[in-house]
């Protein structure tokens, strides 16, 4: 096993061991066993497919309140970090690192995409160019562009200054 492969394995142990932990407090039980179900997958496959099935169950759970926000958002973060070592496709399995993967270069994209509405973007037009990125991974990008000036946020919308 190549030195990816086993980092990607070691992360995949470590989502799967936090899902367990985190899906002991499930209430609903077919959500439990189906969060475990993905874990195991996870770990077992080692695909970019099964991390996002994970992801959208994570999801799941935490929109229908079954797991908190925090637990929530660092399963998720760490999903991303699991996928980042596939390349955009993600179906020959080979490692390489994903187009956006990089926080710098996803918020460069960001303001380029932006760029092309002059008035405002709104932000769901956003969510749909960048949809192989989490809502909360993009909401932080949008929050740190604003923060750095190069983004005015106003509603639903997005104003790019300079």
């Amino acid at each position: 096993m190549s030195r990816d492969n086993s980092r990607l394995f070691l992360l995949a142990v470590e989502i799967a061991a936090a899902t367990f932990r985190v899906a002991a407090l499930v209430r609903h039980r077919r959500l439990r066993e189906e969060l475990e179900e993905a874990a195991i997958m996870l770990v077992k496959f080692l695909k970019e497919e099964s991390a996002a099935r994970l992801g959208r169950l994570i999801g799941l759970a935490e929109a229908i309140e079954e797991m908190n926000e925090t637990n929530a958002e660092v399963l998720l973060r760490e999903l991303e970090n699991f996928q980042e070592f596939f390349g955009q496709d993600g179906q020959d399995g080979q490692l390489s690192r994903r187009k956006f993967a990089r926080t710098r270069e996803r918020q460069a994209a960001i303001l380029e995409f932006t760029r092309r509405f002059p008035e405002s973007c709104p932000v769901e037009d956003l969510f749909l160019e960048f949809a192989f990125v989490s809502p909360r991974t993009l909401r932080r990008d949008l929050d740190e562009l604003a923060r750095r000036g190069f983004l005015k946020r106003k509603g639903n919308l997005l104003s790019h200054r300079g």
